[in-house]
């Protein structure tokens, strides 16, 4: 493999772990998404009021307890197979980019003069993966 190789694996290794950051993001977003439904059924299980105000665009709506309960519910068990699915695939594009990070520096020492100077420029990447 020559040197426009690497560089090209290289480049290939950073577009990938941009798309490992977005997954992480969503992930982040999801987490956060399932950690505001769980308390805001704590509060419904804690207030003892039967309607409650729910949002709906840019108006409060008055909603029975028990209904928006549910939907939260609902939603929360959506939010988790999503997350789920996201985790996933944050596993997968880790182990993608662990192995073609290891690809890239046994073909970097191999291309190297001395064996030495490429693959640690390579190295220092995988402090950010």
């Amino acid at each position: 493999m020559n040197m426009a190789d690497i560089r090209e694996k290289i480049m290939d290794f950073e577009r990938q772990r941009q798309t490992l950051v977005t997954i992480s993001m969503q992930k982040q977003q999801l987490e956060q998404s399932l950690h505001g439904i769980d308390k805001t059924v704590e509060e419904l299980e804690r207030t003892k009021e039967e309607k409650v105000y729910k949002v709906a665009g840019n108006i409060l709506v008055l909603r029975d307890k028990k209904e928006v309960k549910k939907e939260l519910e609902d939603n929360k068990e959506t939010q988790a197979l999503r997350l789920k699915t996201v985790e996933k695939q944050e596993k997968m594009m880790v182990d993608k980019l662990n192995a073609l990070r290891a690809e890239i520096e046994a073909e970097a020492a191999k291309s190297a003069p001395n064996g030495k100077d490429d693959a640690t420029v390579i190295s220092s990447k995988k402090k950010d993966a």
